[in-house]
């Protein structure tokens, strides 16, 4: 991945582990107190689980495929087009969090009810990558 696709408070996975970016530098980024080079840094591919996670709701429109809302915004579930007066691809966490931000100016985080925020993470509690 490169720092100019990423914001602190993304998440990304290394190793495997999910895990918010908290400082960003010009060979690699800080998640938490590790330090990470970019090559180690994976996307997080955007999952039904994920856009659940994040208060998204889903609507079945004729069986094959379904739309994922959180007004304003609509994702067709089949194909990851974010519809928003265009279509733009989203097919990973980090970019819907980005997108997400330069259209509101608000985070977009996790139902705090489900127990598993941005808050606590751990391996455990969220989905695989």
């Amino acid at each position: 991945m490169k720092s100019t696709e990423l914001r602190v408070g993304n998440l990304v996975s290394v190793d495997g582990k999910i895990l918010p970016v908290t400082q960003i530098f010009e060979k690699g980024l800080n998640c938490g107190n590790v330090g990470v080079l970019y090559e180690l840094v994976k996307p997080i591919p955007l999952t039904e689980e994920w856009l659940e996670r994040f208060g998204f709701e889903y609507s079945d429109l004729n069986g094959d495929s379904g739309l994922w809302k959180i007004p304003p915004f609509q994702i067709y579930g089949k194909y990851n087009q974010f519809i928003y007066d265009y279509k733009l691809d989203v097919n990973y966490v980090h970019q819907l969090q980005n997108l997400y931000f330069a259209l509101t100016g608000e985070e977009l985080n996790q139902n705090k009810e489900d127990g598993n925020s941005t808050d606590n993470f751990n391996s455990n509690s969220v989905p695989s990558v």
